[in-house]
């Protein structure tokens, strides 16, 4: 599959070999070019911004800063710079598995690269396909004037990943999907529902018109519940998984 252009990559791994093995591969394909190499998650979020790589392939596992982190600073990259991420499989041996099926790992880092030059929806491919969907969720609870000092923002853009993965979740919110929001974050079921309400009261009256009016409609006039609010973000997530798929 082409794209029309040189994809320009940077790989992020904290692993030499892989680093080594990967940039090799990449380079034998006449279309993909290696744009820059990192072992640091924070030396990445920075070549991003010095060198405009199309595709970062990388799985977020640093030595400097935390997965989690990694991802909320590309997610605040400036959008006309932000990358799609590709993951490598980290199941059976990485370095045997990029060697003998680099082919069609090559053809997921030109469909990425076509994924975020055609202004498609953000989404990260690769393994566990669930990054994009955090970057995105990020990008909208901001939007939303969600408040991210709060733990409540953490308990919501969970909520909504879960339920981007797994729709019926959202008919099972007291029951299912705060006991699995709690049980990752270790607090008590009762502390998410309230931690959610609190910032979705102070986005409520905070957010600005055009941004409410984008995800809930002109029509929505009193403050959401806590899954209504869940639910919009979720299906935003849910249909640019069901698009990648359709590409892919």
């Amino acid at each position: 599959m082409k794209v029309g252009k040189d994809v320009r990559i940077l790989i992020a791994d904290s692993d030499p070999e892989v680093r080594r093995l990967m940039a090799a591969l990449v380079e034998r394909e006449a279309d993909l070019r290696v744009a820059g190499v990192t072992a640091l998650g924070t030396e990445a979020i920075e070549l991003i911004g010095e060198l405009g790589p199309d595709v970062v392939i990388t799985d977020g596992n640093f030595s400097d800063i935390s997965r989690r982190d990694f991802f909320e600073r590309l997610a605040l990259t400036d959008e006309s710079l932000r990358p799609a991420v590709v993951s490598p499989s980290r199941g059976r041996g990485v370095k045997s598995d990029i060697a003998t099926g680099f082919g069609s790992f090559a053809d997921e880092l030109r469909r990425a690269a076509h994924l975020r030059t055609s202004g498609k929806p953000e989404w990260t491919v690769g393994a566990s396909g669930q990054y994009g969907l955090y970057i995105s969720a990020t990008r909208i609870l901001r939007e939303l004037n969600v408040p991210t000092h709060l733990a409540g923002y953490f308990y919501l853009r969970e909520a909504a990943v879960m339920t981007a993965l797994n729709v019926n979740l959202i008919g099972a919110v007291t029951k299912e999907l705060y006991p699995d929001v709690a049980k990752k974050f270790k607090v008590a079921p009762s502390q998410v529902e309230r931690a959610m309400r609190t910032v979705i009261e102070y986005a409520w009256t905070t957010a600005d018109s055009a941004s409410v009016w984008k995800y809930f409609g002109p029509s929505q006039s009193r403050k959401p519940s806590n899954s209504e609010f869940i639910s919009v973000i979720a299906d935003k997530l849910f249909l640019q998984r069901k698009y990648v798929e359709y590409m892919m």
